[in-house]
């Protein structure tokens, strides 16, 4: 699924989900929002988040982070086995397209960068 990146930041995976019209998109956001409680007790497990792309009502995007690159690895295996993207096949339009990203920039509240 994803290249392998080890780090003492946070790895984060950025996922892009299409539906094949939007009431497929509208059952493909509700199961990424049982994802999304299921994941929080997986071990290294930060963040879950799910946008709506305002260009495409059939897409969605699932930005997570994750302690270190091998949490991310482990999700990701877990999510195959589990079955959750044979779940969701037959709701998507093209395959899932997963990057795994490391933080090159952070801006602040204020406008404050780290």
């Amino acid at each position: 699924m994803s290249n392998s990146v080890e780090s003492v930041e946070p790895v984060f995976l950025l996922s892009r989900f299409v539906a094949t019209d939007e009431i497929a998109a509208g059952h493909l956001l509700a199961d990424l929002r049982e994802t999304s409680r299921a994941v929080t007790g997986e071990p290294g497990h930060l963040t879950y988040e799910v946008f709506l792309d305002h260009a495409d009502p059939r897409a969605l995007f699932v930005v997570e982070s994750w302690v270190s690159g091998e949490d991310a690895e482990r999700h990701e295996r877990a999510v195959v086995t589990s079955g959750g993207v044979a779940r969701v096949a037959p709701l998507l339009g093209e395959p899932i397209s997963t990057r795994t990203l490391r933080r090159a920039v952070v801006t602040a509240r204020g406008g404050a960068r780290a």
